[in-house]
């Protein structure tokens, strides 16, 4: 048998959307200035905002709305992003019993959801401040005369009061604003899936059915930008990406009672008593999904590398689970390369052989590293739910149904989809997970309940 399909989907925008119609502002509740020991006025229950609530401006300032400030924005030009999907199957029966089939099934995401800063540095001046293109970024942070000081639209903030502002500041496309001017709902991502899904589905006789599911794949997003200055797309694994992914099932009848292989001619009470039980598994297994890579490392080697307190595999049942090699060089902004503290304190050494990162310095690209890479994944899926049930006829309109359930029946200990590791090459933890961190959403602990249901 052939089989063969294809479909249109439209996927629902995020909520960035809403959340950047119009404008909006925030008044902070001040009530206490010494940590919390006192209140900041006695009659603060009384006229908890003694100067007064800040209230939106609109667009009543024009261009001047948010001078010194920041804000995000929603295109509004955004077109609902869509999906292609399709396959292709190859199914043959293998025996009267039993089927084997191979299936490509694929995806392709166009245009979702992206967001970008409009507030970057030109290329010629990145480069004269990147010490990887040939510059400093000393040129970037040094002072020049502010030239908003003083002015009105400026008030409130640090434009208006600071002599001086930095290079870097003066030197962004709309340097009357302090921060990233982030464009959301661009449309410009894309997203690729592949895979290949054998099942094979096999009746034992009358009572055990087996079935087992196999997918190779692969997922792919271009999303963000490696280099916004110079306009690359970031391309990398999606979040979650999973090459390899196993599926079995077992339902089996359990052949006692009248008309079955044991105890065929039970009769009366034994036969509602030993027959109408059935036991189920539900068994899967897969690849982790790939942890996300900071932006500002350059990898000098494989990550798996043994190196530091990493001994080449995580042990998933320790108390502080290391995931890679934890040697991390930094480059400073004066441009001597050291090695990080804590990766001495953690057995690297001083030889930068022995290293597998380089933290680079201020004023270089976006990134120098794909979002995430198949090298560092995260843990492994495993899980096994099992279940017992009996159906007892009591009468020709009354039945009784009885389940015994367990979820995680291993009580395997799974992580979940938590940050993973800590991707921070100044932090001391760099390359290491806690237990405490996993999440709860999708890695429980066993847990077995039982119930009675009544058919009539």
């Amino acid at each position: 048998m052939v089989r063969g399909g294809y479909g249109l989907y439209f996927m629902n925008p995020n909520n960035n959307f809403l959340q950047t119609i119009g404008f909006s502002t925030s008044t902070p509740l001040v009530n206490s200035l010494d940590s919390g020991r006192t209140l900041a006025s006695n009659n603060l229950l009384g006229n908890p905002y003694p100067n007064g609530i800040n209230r939106p401006v609109g667009s009543s300032l024009g261009y001047n709305t948010f001078a010194g400030q920041n804000f995000t924005h929603f295109n509004p030009e955004m077109r609902t992003p869509y999906v292609h999907q399709f396959s292709l199957e190859f199914q043959r029966q293998i025996t009267q019993t039993s089927t084997l089939s191979f299936a490509y099934v694929g995806s392709r995401t166009i245009g979702a959801n992206d967001e970008r800063n409009l507030n970057i540095l030109p290329p010629d001046i990145r480069k004269q401040c990147n010490l990887l293109e040939g510059g400093t970024p000393n040129y970037c942070n040094a002072q020049v005369p502010n030239p908003f000081r003083g002015l009105e639209p400026f008030r409130g903030t640090g434009l208006f009061t600071a002599a001086n502002v930095s290079r870097f500041q003066i030197s962004r496309p709309f340097p009357q604003f302090t921060g990233n001017l982030l464009e959301q709902g661009r449309g410009e991502s894309n997203i690729w899936y592949n895979s290949m899904q054998i099942n094979y589905n096999v009746r034992i006789g009358r009572s055990l059915t087996l079935l087992g599911n196999y997918t190779l794949s692969k997922m792919v997003e271009r999303w963000g930008y490696t280099d916004a200055t110079n306009n690359i797309k970031q391309q990398g694994l999606y979040y979650n990406d999973r090459p390899h992914y196993i599926k079995f099932n077992t339902v089996y009848e359990l052949p006692f009672g009248r008309g079955q292989a044991l105890a065929g001619n039970a009769g009366g009470f034994l036969n509602k008593l030993i027959s109408g039980w059935q036991f189920s598994t539900y068994t899967q297994f897969s690849s982790g999904e790939p942890n996300n890579l900071n932006g500002n490392v350059i990898q000098l080697k494989d990550p798996r590398t043994v190196g530091g307190d990493f001994t080449g595999t995580p042990d998933w049942k320790a108390h502080q689970v290391r995931g890679w090699n934890p040697c991390v060089l930094r480059q400073f902004n004066d441009g001597r390369v050291v090695p990080q503290a804590f990766s001495v304190s953690r057995g690297c050494g001083t030889d930068p052989a022995n290293y597998a990162w380089l933290m680079v310095a201020d004023y270089s690209p976006d990134r120098y590293l794909p979002s995430r890479s198949g090298q560092i994944r995260k843990q492994r899926l495993f899980n096994m739910d099992a279940s017992i049930s009996k159906m007892t006829n009591i009468t020709e309109r009354l039945k009784v149904q009885f389940r015994a359930e367990a979820f995680n029946l291993t009580n395997y200990y799974f992580f979940g989809r938590n940050d993973g590791f800590i991707t921070d090459p100044n932090n001391p933890n760099f390359g290491t997970q806690f237990p405490n961190q996993g999440s709860t959403q999708n890695g429980y602990p066993r847990q077995v309940q039982l119930g009675i249901k009544a058919f009539w």
